[in-house]
């Protein structure tokens, strides 16, 4: 019954936002600087994201992740917008949108030969050593290139999966900046077994993460949870610096 709940409003949710997302894209192609629509773009699709995770919707994860990227690339004026991408972005939508019908349905998510072509041509957009849009390019100063290590503490509030986030895509999502040298969970928040709920988050992380990305793009990882939640993060020397 728990599963029928959220599945309903996962579909419900994710459809409206699509709408939200298509809207915005079409908007971009007159008005390509406006932020504040890129912006909205961005959150919608992280929202989609975040519930699918709920639902173990891998599929959907896995796309909406990568687009994701894409526009927070836009954001940062990493990348241009053109006709070309938003034609792309759009694509983009309709393959959630099917996949989304899928989880409706309560189908197997079908991943077909146009997922794997848009999802291919989305990540030739993600992929931040892609050279940045000349216009882009123009107004950033070259970003220094070098091994990073990060201290991370994620100290979530147990209400965290109904805001639509879930701390197993953050981690995955620190997992893509680089490399997970350690993860430490603790669980001393655990209540007893009977008093569990299973809607409810009791455990924090640590995380030591090496990445050649910058502060900003580990920050970036936690827009929508830093505000409520406690997330530290500190760049350390070396691997030892954990505790």
């Amino acid at each position: 019954m728990a599963q029928d709940f959220l599945r309903s409003g996962f579909v419900s949710e994710a459809e409206e936002l699509l709408s939200k997302m298509e809207d915005g894209l079409l908007a971009l192609e007159t008005a390509p600087d406006n932020a504040e629509e890129l912006n909205g773009i961005f959150r919608a699709g992280h929202t989609i994201k975040g519930g699918a995770g709920l639902l173990d919707a891998v599929e959907v994860v896995t796309f909406t992740h990568v687009l994701e990227n894409v526009l927070d690339r836009l954001r940062k004026r990493e990348i241009a917008v053109d006709q070309q991408l938003i034609g792309l972005l759009l694509a983009g939508c309709d393959v959630i949108r099917r996949l989304v019908a899928c989880v409706s349905a309560e189908r197997a998510l079908v991943v077909d030969e146009d997922y794997g072509r848009v999802l291919a041509a989305l990540r030739t957009y993600a992929d931040d050593r892609v050279a940045s849009a000349p216009r882009a390019a123009a107004v950033q100063a070259p970003v220094e290139q070098r091994e990073r290590v990060f201290r991370i503490s994620l100290h979530p509030r147990e209400d965290l999966l109904e805001t639509g986030q879930d701390p197993l895509m953050l981690l995955l999502a620190l997992s893509d900046l680089g490399e997970l040298l350690a993860v430490e969970s603790d669980t001393d928040r655990l209540p007893l077994f009977a008093e569990l709920n299973v809607q409810k988050v009791y455990c924090s992380w640590r995380v030591l993460l090496r990445t050649m990305t910058s502060r900003r793009a580990v920050e970036d990882v936690f827009t929508f949870v830093s505000s409520d939640n406690r997330v530290a993060i500190a760049e350390v020397m070396n691997c030892d610096h954990f505790r």
